[in-house]
């Protein structure tokens, strides 16, 4: 059902009413112990331990959401750098694996094996490892809840807490969601349900390929899309211009890493990177207002003040602050030196 060709180990399976419908051991078994989706664990055990997740300045609401504050990859450089939230807790998304250290730390050392893995008998599971038949037994419980987690707070999981356009994807509680579905991914496995639907993917692997696109297509065949975007060729010319986000690179190392800091948007509905200004990519306007599809048919919305590109949020800045708009300011300072010396030169 799912083509793997390319991966190395790995072990999948997908689940749909409660029964496993197709089963994948390649190069390993289904008792293979593989990295664990920690962050799931953990999850759930907040939602099973704290009763007030709204409590707190940053509150676990806040970390589970990844709209802390906080930034990604601290410690980076300074291996010992102090923890600093960079935005006020709940303006701004952020991926940031100090939520989940703090969202463990709320937790007794041996909640995670007495509330979640001896219940539901995941024997060979430990926080950092486990396997498919192990995680099976897991999504059988986020699927049909009650043995140990309630309907409410699996609910409460698949819920869109944070979500800068209905077009977008939201922020669960750890779950990305969009058109019905939930996913959450690591270097090495991954979880990809539709809660209405009572089906999900599982995928545990040794890193070597691309989980995500190959398990989010599938997803999308077995469930299609619960909204409806449909593209046109009558819209109207875009204002054009330079979008960046809000001020600091670890709250924003995402948009850096895939576009370089800042997106150009040209008239003709086209979108460049600063990382390649030369590589103009396609967009394809929807009947939506303001809204486009990448060629990977994720969706992007635009307009005269704020690009909004997944859970990033970028704000329209003056030309000159792009790459381009900074090259030619250089450009034109060392021609206007060189003409100062020639003059100069001339006169002497």
């Amino acid at each position: 059902m799912i083509d793997f060709t390319g991966f190395h180990q790995i072990t999948a399976a997908v689940i749909q009413d409660g029964k496993i419908t197709w089963m994948l051991e390649q190069e390993a078994t289904s008792q293979t112990r593989f990295s664990a989706l920690r962050e799931l664990f953990i999850i759930i055990g907040v939602m099973q331990a704290i009763d007030d997740l709204h409590a707190g300045e940053i509150a676990p609401h806040h970390l589970m959401t990844h709209t802390s504050g906080y930034g990604s990859l601290r410690g980076l450089i300074f291996r010992n750098a102090p923890l600093k939230q960079h935005q006020p807790a709940g303006e701004k998304w952020c991926y940031s694996a100090d939520n989940i250290a703090l969202l463990r730390e709320m937790l007794p050392p041996d909640h995670l094996q007495n509330a979640i893995f001896t219940p539901l008998g995941m024997d060979q599971t430990s926080e950092t490892e486990t396997t498919l038949d192990d995680m099976l037994k897991l999504i059988g419980e986020l699927l049909a809840p009650g043995k140990i987690i309630s309907a409410e707070c699996v609910a409460q999981i698949f819920t869109p807490h944070y979500q800068l356009h209905p077009a977008l994807p939201a922020m669960g509680y750890g779950f990305r969601l969009e058109d019905g579905m939930a996913w959450m991914t690591s270097d090495t496995a991954g979880i990809w349900i539709a809660p209405q639907q009572k089906t999900a993917i599982i995928a545990l692997s040794d890193g070597k390929g691309k989980l995500s696109a190959t398990c989010r297509a599938a997803m999308r065949q077995i469930v299609p899309p619960s909204t409806d975007i449909t593209t046109t060729t009558d819209a109207p010319l875009l204002h054009g211009g330079y979008y960046a986000p809000s001020a600091g690179l670890l709250m924003n190392l995402q948009i850096w890493l895939a576009y370089g800091g800042g997106i150009t948007v040209g008239k003709r509905h086209t979108l460049n990177g600063q990382m390649d200004p030369m590589h103009k990519i396609k967009l394809t306007p929807t009947t939506q207002p303001d809204v486009f599809l990448l060629p990977s048919s994720n969706r992007v919305v635009i307009d005269n003040e704020r690009l909004l590109i997944g859970l990033n949020e970028l704000y329209r800045r003056p030309w000159l602050h792009s790459l381009g708009g900074k090259l030619s300011l250089l450009t034109f300072a060392v021609f206007v030196v060189f003409v100062l010396i020639l003059l100069a030169l001339n006169n002497t």
